[in-house]
């Protein structure tokens, strides 16, 4: 619509809500604005609208900013104008989404710092018992030994030294140790083996702590230390940490020897 400021043509009341609005073309937006800044008639009229509309986005001349800003005053409005208002409140935002960013940033990075290090951390042992678990065979020699991958041997003195435990236990005797390097962290398993059944032993440095994934734990007494054993049907693995070391037992379910006196015999010089 073309408004001729120095004739008595006014924009109609919709122009004005446009021009208020900020939208529509902006051509239009300048003609609104002249005839605003020349005629007290129409510069009345749109503080009225800015009034009754509310909107959130103003805009209006330089010269009737004050009327407009009166009103918003009678009307219990903060006494700043909307534009003042507008902009305080653009900029609180910004250094808040600046912030947010800023502090989410960080704890993503210490969230991924800390399960970084919780995984240097873990023997997982959850999908090796569960393997075990699912086999025929149950665990054996073999199987026992496959599982821990990423493992090299380590000479035979050194691991009994390490892990204080004996080379022979009841009929079982040692036959094979291995170690792994894990974030720093040497773990060490041995393998004892009867000639008719096997069972593995895991050492972990007391800071490193065994997950045993969806196995629930139950609280046992074993030689007067408190452990916990693993409720598996086909499996008898116990758990015991003493303080400087932890230790975890896994052998194929047997009725004789009875595991936990196995394993009390085993550990009892590490306790």
């Amino acid at each position: 619509m073309q408004v001729d400021v120095n004739s008595s043509k006014h924009p109609d009341p919709q122009l004005l809500r446009t021009y208020a609005g900020g939208i529509g073309p902006q051509n239009e937006h300048q003609i609104v604005k002249r005839h605003l800044q020349e005629c007290h008639i129409c510069a009345d009229k749109y503080i009225q609208l800015v009034m009754k509309t509310r909107t959130k986005y103003i805009s209006a001349p330089d010269r009737i900013w004050f009327g407009i800003d009166s009103k918003l005053n009678a009307a219990d409005f903060p006494k700043r104008s909307r534009r003042a208002i507008t902009m305080q409140i653009g900029f609180a935002l910004l250094v808040l989404t600046v912030m947010c960013g800023l502090v989410g940033g960080l704890l993503r990075s210490n969230l991924l710092s800390d399960r970084t290090i919780e995984r240097k951390n873990t023997l997982e042992l959850g999908q090796y018992l569960d393997a075990l678990e699912q086999m025929e065979t149950g665990p054996n020699q073999a199987n026992l030994s496959e599982g821990f991958s990423g493992s090299s041997a380590i000479d035979r003195d050194a691991a009994l030294a390490l892990t204080r435990l004996d080379p022979t236990i009841d009929n079982y005797n040692l036959v094979s140790q291995r170690v792994l390097n894990s974030g720093g962290n040497q773990i060490i398993q041995l393998l004892y083996d009867s000639g008719t059944d096997s069972f593995a032993v895991f050492v972990l440095p007391d800071k490193m702590r065994a997950d045993f994934g969806s196995f629930h734990m139950v609280d046992v007494v074993v030689n007067g230390h408190q452990c916990t054993r693993a409720e598996c049907p086909r499996q008898d693995v116990y758990h015991l940490n003493t303080g400087a070391q932890t230790y975890v037992f896994i052998r194929k379910h047997r009725r004789t020897p009875e595991a936990g006196e196995l394993f009390a015999q085993l550990t009892r010089r590490a306790q």
